[in-house]
């Protein structure tokens, strides 16, 4: 909306994907709940995750209701703080919902062992994960480092197309060169 208004201003039609469309309404109603959750005292809670072969935390509790609360979010808890089990149980909460079917992480090969240690750990049925061959994610949880990304970028455009993806960003700040990182 406001960026049609700008382009208008300027005498610029504007037209996008009906896809590039949907992306953005979502990213701003992300915008307004986010400023909404800004100003709320307490997260109202969430289901509890189903399956889970352990008890959460109250901290990783509350990080899932907030994540689960929006369509995009970000976990910078310290160290040690659970961030890939929180990351499995909102993956649950959302194949529970039918809303992704595949998760794909995305992060540095160091972070690998955590990724499938994890998914036992907190699930009582463990998810399937494998690292990206040549031919796509075949498993649920799809294990891809930043150097593979580079020269895999559209076989996986392509595989996310074609499935409901969760898609993580482990040790994010590695990602800020973008393709060139």
């Amino acid at each position: 909306g406001r960026l049609r208004g700008i382009l208008r201003r300027f005498g610029c039609a504007f037209r996008c994907d009906p896809q590039v469309e949907a992306l953005l309404r979502a990213a701003a109603r992300d915008r307004e709940n986010l400023a909404q959750r800004l100003g709320a005292e307490v997260p109202s809670p969430t289901a509890s995750p189903p399956g889970l072969a352990r008890p959460l935390t109250p901290f990783q509790q509350r990080d899932i209701d907030q994540l689960a609360a929006m369509r995009h979010g970000a976990n910078f808890s310290v160290p040690g703080a659970g961030k890939t089990s929180v990351t499995y149980a909102l993956h649950a909460l959302e194949r529970e919902a039918g809303r992704v079917d595949k998760m794909l992480v995305v992060g540095p090969l160091s972070a690998f062992s955590a990724w499938e240690e994890e998914s036992g750990a907190t699930l009582a049925e463990p998810l399937t994960v494998g690292r990206w061959d040549s031919h796509g994610g075949r498993t649920d949880v799809t294990l891809l480092n930043y150097q593979r990304l580079r020269s895999e970028f559209g076989a996986v455009a392509a595989w996310m197309g074609r499935h409901s993806v969760h898609l993580v960003v482990d040790e994010a700040h590695r990602a800020k060169r973008g393709l060139r990182g």
